[in-house]
């Protein structure tokens, strides 16, 4: 008996010296430059520009398994001059086994507000880190979990001479905490902050809209947006992060006078991906 005891200590003392094997993680362009992955980039037709704007394909060229981190703040740099490029909001860390190739989605917003937003006919290529204030506010939006309107835009207060004003969405309360962020990096005094005191509804009467119905298996986050014809979003016309599952209708409406492009494009947002989009033409006497 006591050499079967022996005889089991002995195994257990050889099975915690076993050597294991570290799954190694390497940062996304590490890896790209040292041919550990090929990668291609491109925008995202099915999710809105401030949500996941890129599709990420990674083919791992090796036989090992690793992990490949796309840090919060990678920034992307558009091919095409006239597209914005993007920062990457949410951090992920993506396992990659031996040869295997995968489509990843990457969180992100975009950050050059005059140019036309991603889709799938781009090409995108990682271009270095965020630094300094578009840094910090990309991990703020992160913790926050802000992949919305006021997200994004409170990256432009950061990159193009956005105003704290807009930094909100159809809940304009959502917002508070973002608007309060930025100005704190701005250097922005407290008194200047904006604080709504009602909803941002228009004054005046000449208005369009319409409603959608649609039945939901599970609670989701619902948004109306409003696009224009670069596909940046101009409004929030509806939003809800927990409808419940069953049928609605869901109304939105604007002000005809305050949008006065001839184009916009009405779109139903379900937990990220654009799942009704249709051109609505204004008509202006």
């Amino acid at each position: 008996m006591k050499k079967v005891i022996l005889l089991i200590a002995i195994v257990a003392v050889c099975m915690s010296h076993a050597p294991t094997h570290e799954i190694k993680t390497y940062d996304l362009e590490y890896a790209i430059e040292n041919n550990l992955v090929t990668c291609e980039f491109k925008g995202n037709d099915e999710s809105p520009h401030y949500y996941q704007p890129l599709i990420a394909e990674i083919t791992n060229r090796t036989d090992r398994t690793f992990h490949i981190k796309v840090a919060n703040g990678q920034k992307f740099k558009s091919v095409s001059p006239d597209r914005q490029d993007v920062v990457v909001t949410q951090e992920e860390l993506i396992a990659m086994t031996a040869n295997q190739r995968l489509n990843m989605p990457l969180f992100g917003m975009c950050i050059e507000k005059s140019n036309t937003a991603p889709n799938t006919n781009e090409i995108y290529l990682p271009n270095g880190k965020a630094e300094n204030n578009l840094s910090l506010l990309a991990k703020e939006i992160e913790r926050l979990e802000a992949y919305d309107v006021a997200g994004q835009n409170a990256v432009w207060n950061i990159t193009d001479n956005g105003t704290l004003y807009d930094i909100a969405g159809y809940d304009v309360d959502a917002g508070a905490p973002l608007r309060t962020y930025v100005a704190n990096l701005l250097n922005i005094p407290d008194n200047e902050i904006p604080v709504f005191d009602e909803p941002q509804e228009s004054k005046r009467v000449r208005t369009a809209g319409g409603n959608f119905r649609y039945k939901f298996s599970r609670t989701s986050a619902v948004t109306i947006g409003m696009f224009n014809s670069q596909d940046i979003i101009v409004k929030e016309l509806y939003q809800n992060p927990e409808t419940p599952p069953g049928e609605h209708r869901l109304s939105y409406k604007f002000d005809v006078e305050e949008f006065t492009d001839d184009v916009y494009y009405i779109r139903l947002i379900i937990n990220g991906q654009i799942k009704i989009n249709f051109e609505m033409k204004t008509r202006r006497s």
